[in-house]
């Protein structure tokens, strides 16, 4: 039977990255928020009062913290 709301690979991704999310803290989630959405790490540094290279720290950590 077909999905309607795509595959079942991109429902268990989805799946997955609201896990992740739910584990973030409220800063950890604007900024992937705001990235994921395509603003630059220095639009989403303006947005929530950072610098850009605490930005692109935040993002590092978050990449490598669900690496593992």
């Amino acid at each position: 039977m077909a999905s309607c709301s795509g595959t079942s690979e991109q429902l268990l991704n989805h799946v997955y990255a609201r896990e992740i999310y739910d584990q973030l803290s409220r800063v950890e989630q604007r900024c992937a928020t705001l990235r994921t959405l395509g603003y630059t790490s220095g639009e989403v540094a303006g947005a929530l009062l950072l610098t850009t290279a605490a930005v692109d720290k935040i993002m590092q950590r978050l990449r490598d913290r669900f690496r593992k």
